[in-house]
């Protein structure tokens, strides 16, 4: 393969278009590049995306609650209490 290249690069030097076989590699090459890097950087935002609305409970079938420091909080930021039901009476009471 490369001595197919470097022949291919020998005729297009012989024709006098080695230039613009060069240009129009190296546009291909930086192309294919950007799309790499654009698509990891979507897949990294999309994944630090879901992470977060795991972290906060608001993926499907969470609570909508996170608990930090403490204290429950749901998504708009509201303090509730960590349980929803009283805590049962103490024994001989």
């Amino acid at each position: 393969m490369v001595v197919f290249i470097l022949i291919l690069l020998l005729l297009a030097a012989i024709a006098g278009v080695l230039g613009t076989v060069l240009k129009i590699a190296f546009a291909l090459i930086l192309a294919t590049i950007l799309a790499v890097v654009v698509v990891a950087s979507l897949f990294w935002w999309a994944v630090k995306r879901q992470m977060r609305k795991v972290v906060d409970g608001t993926a499907p079938g969470g609570t909508g609650r996170v608990w930090y420091g403490g204290r429950v909080y749901d998504t708009r930021g509201e303090v509730r209490p960590e349980r929803d039901d009283p805590p049962p009476p103490l024994p001989g009471s």
